[in-house]
């Protein structure tokens, strides 16, 4: 009779079992996967890494007007940048505020025949406030402006303009505290000019604005 019994609530019995087992290792994988990351959410940073400059160059001739939005002769050129940052979780996981703050060189080359005739070299100091949308635990997109000024040059073509604005966008892989970053500037005021005259059909003038691509590293500090 006891073993009638036994084979007649065996699957019951079976079932329990499972549950019971299985209940808390489903819970605590479920509650390891909405758990929330390592990453620090406050805190300051550094990074470090190259430049690729590539301006643009827009012409004007003043006697008889006429107007080209690209000249050639101006050749991209590697660069550097160091800087600071502090960063802050608006959202965990979610959003992310930062301000950097960017020591940059940004170097441009004038080529003609394929021979360098001139090489200028701007260095600039400046700050970005930064909106990063948190695609991944690892993965965040920052944008943002970015204002510059110019602290000191070498070899430029004219006086130079002091203030440079733009806009960016990084995208940040993160291994922890540490970061692989590459961006994209794009200046929409111009940070140079060369005036030449004695050219057939007058004076020409030529604006000169900075783009350029950076990649690099950070290592962030915080809690």
């Amino acid at each position: 009779m006891r073993s009638q019994y036994i084979q007649t609530f065996k699957p019951f019995l079976v079932i329990i079992l499972v549950t019971g087992v299985s209940g808390p290792l489903l819970a605590q994988k479920a509650s390891d996967f909405y758990s929330l990351s390592a990453r620090p959410s406050s805190g300051i940073g550094f990074r470090v890494g190259l430049n690729y400059s590539t301006p643009s160059v827009t012409a004007a001739v003043v006697k008889p007007p006429f107007f080209t939005s690209h000249l050639g002769g101006v050749e991209p050129q590697f660069g550097y940048y160091l800087g600071g940052f502090l960063y802050k979780d608006l959202a965990r996981d979610r959003l992310t505020f930062r301000l950097d703050a960017t020591l940059q060189m940004k170097s441009a080359r004038a080529a003609y025949n394929g021979n360098a005739v001139f090489n200028a070299t701007y260095y600039y100091l400046g700050v970005s406030p930064l909106i990063g949308l948190q695609l991944t635990d690892r993965l965040t997109i920052y944008t943002g402006p970015d204002v510059n000024v110019q602290i000191t040059r070498g070899k430029s073509w004219g006086k130079g303009y002091p203030l440079e604005l733009g806009i960016n966008a990084r995208v940040t892989y993160s291994f922890g505290r540490f970061g692989v970053e590459a961006g994209y500037f794009r200046g929409f005021t111009r940070i140079d000019r060369f005036e030449a005259g004695g050219i057939s059909g007058g004076p020409v003038i030529n604006d000169i604005y900075n783009q350029h691509v950076q990649t690099g590293i950070n290592y962030r500090l915080g809690q």
